[in-house]
């Protein structure tokens, strides 16, 4: 058993294990938007296994001053 994909766009659905539909689609979306906006993945950890945590176990936070459209 392997598992194929990006762990920083996982939707936390997925990450568990549960139940997931089409909705996870937007997730992945939204996670794109933020990353074309502040340049990282809001979940990003420093292996694997602790972003998946994150996607799981904590809350989004917005960087401050991150988002320059100059």
């Amino acid at each position: 058993m392997s598992f194929m994909g990006t762990h920083e766009y996982l939707a936390p659905e997925i990450t568990r294990g549960d139940c997931h539909g089409s909705f996870v689609d937007w997730w992945i979306f939204g996670i794109f938007l933020y990353e074309l906006l502040t340049g990282e993945t809001p979940f990003k950890g420093n292996k694997n296994r602790e972003t998946l945590f994150n996607v799981v176990g904590q809350p989004l936070k917005f960087l401050q001053g991150s988002i320059s459209f100059v």
